[in-house]
């Protein structure tokens, strides 16, 4: 019963120490935000899209994911935004 109880108290001191270690990470390192595009932005996505270009390039040059582009692209997102 003793030795169970020691058992417990080192597993809950080790979780407690796992749990400290990543709280002081996110103390020490910016949690990335997602970049929100704006209207020029979605619109030079759009006409670099019908020029042809690939999403790849145009992620690279807008500075955004490959997949915020597909979802232009495609109509998911922005689908009110002409050009």
């Amino acid at each position: 019963m003793l030795i169970d109880d020691i058992n417990t108290l080192v597993g809950m001191q080790r979780k407690t120490e796992k749990i400290l270690s990543i709280l002081e990470y996110f103390r020490n390192h910016e949690i990335p935000k997602y970049k929100r595009l704006s209207l020029d932005e979605v619109k030079l996505i759009k006409q670099l899209l019908n020029q042809g270009i690939s999403m790849a390039e145009i992620a690279r040059k807008v500075g955004c994911s490959t997949s915020a582009i597909y979802s232009i692209k495609i109509g998911r997102t922005h689908k009110n935004i002409t050009i």
